[in-house]
């Protein structure tokens, strides 16, 4: 490896999120590898962890004005820099000031974490900034064609590389531990038990299986929805569980520290995210527990599943085409537990984070080789 590896995280904050558990997660693995790592942030310092060898504050999540505050913390990161990793739009305009007066030798790979349908204005200007970074890293084959076709980025600089759950952290259940989640859960052992796990966000489509779930008279014999999660929809979506009836059929979770055991407990995922949704890599931690996944066809689906074979992929928004799959799986529990250990063997082959790491490893020691030789783009 090259003596100059020091890897410096750019984000918006810090804590939650799905950009940072998927950076803080990549920061670990690289730090195996021999990395150096450093962040640059808006965090509380016990949410720091000793893997960063140092961190700066930065008010990136607090718009312009913040984005011009932390422009003024530029001399405290270490000009020796080799690899800028940004996670937002206001971090990666913040990396390139950093290149440009700082960190020279620096190369940038930003990780392109949502899509979204801008305004003209931002369309274009997101055009022209995406350019910037030596790569663009797409954790989808969706979204690495969305940036080649909506942003016009050159496929040269766009990067795929699928994200990665902790397969030392997430493992299949005895059947003994599954028996004991489930009493912990109050769930009946003939229960078939569906599961949701994410933040309550309107993009996540909660209230679409709900619906699903009541429609038509309800599902045929017993049938339990977890909702492991909390956010600014909970509130709507417990009074849509009263006004459906479906109170005795629902369980909200709150926040589960501990996803694990909530994994080993269910039959079946449930991610009916509307077309915000990137990767989803609740799907891959629920792999690693034998747990297969019915999810929307948004950005990440055809990388995560073979449609019926580890899991199966529904019409985004169309809660028939949800209801009928769903019924259909109720129906067939042995289907499904072949689903789950194939999805299984998928993810410890392509998706953990060891994978990740030596995928992302390699990518860094690339641009730091060329660099060197002065043949990055």
């Amino acid at each position: 490896m090259g003596e100059n590896r020091i890897v410096l995280m750019i984000l918006s904050h810090v804590g939650s999120g799905g950009d940072w558990i998927a950076a803080d997660s990549l920061a670990g693995e690289l730090s195996k590898r021999g990395c150096t790592l450093h962040l640059g942030a808006n965090y509380a310092r016990s949410s720091v962890d000793r893997k960063f060898a140092f961190s700066e504050k930065l008010p990136l999540n607090e718009g312009l004005h913040g984005l011009v505050r932390s422009l003024g913390c530029i001399g405290q990161f270490d000009p020796r820099t080799a690899v800028i990793h940004t996670h937002s739009t206001s971090a990666l305009l913040f990396g390139i000031a950093l290149k440009l007066f700082r960190c020279r030798r620096a190369s940038i790979i930003h990780s392109f974490h949502l899509h979204l349908l801008d305004p003209p204005l931002a369309h274009f200007g997101k055009s022209l900034l995406y350019r910037f970074p030596n790569r663009l890293h797409c954790s989808s084959r969706d979204l690495a064609a969305y940036a080649e076709t909506y942003y016009g980025i050159p496929r040269p600089k766009i990067v795929l590389l699928p994200l990665g759950a902790d397969d030392e952290r997430f493992w299949p259940p005895t059947a003994a531990e599954r028996a004991q989640y489930r009493r912990n859960l109050g769930l009946d052992p003939a229960t078939f038990t569906l599961l949701f796990a994410g933040r309550l966000n309107p993009e996540k489509n909660v209230d679409l299986l709900l619906s699903a779930l009541a429609r038509d008279g309800g599902t045929p014999g017993k049938v339990h929805l977890l909702v492991a999660g909390t956010g600014p929809l909970e509130p709507h979506l417990r009074e849509q569980v009263k006004e459906l009836g479906l109170s005795e059929r629902v369980t909200f979770l709150g926040h589960v520290k501990e996803l694990c055991p909530v994994y080993g407990a269910a039959d079946l995922l449930v991610l009916p995210s509307k077309a915000r949704e990137t990767f989803g890599l609740v799907v891959i931690e629920a792999a690693l527990c034998e747990l297969p996944c019915l999810r929307s066809d948004t950005f990440g689906a055809r990388d995560q599943i073979e449609d019926g074979v580890d899991g199966e992929i529904f019409r985004h928004g169309d809660e028939t085409d949800l209801r009928r799959r769903l019924l259909r799986l109720m129906l067939d529990p042995e289907k499904v537990r072949r689903m789950g250990q194939a999805a299984y063997k998928k993810a410890k082959a392509q998706f953990t984070l060891n994978a990740l790491g030596e995928r992302f490893d390699g990518l860094i020691e690339n641009l730091v080789n060329a660099k060197r030789v002065g043949a990055v783009e």
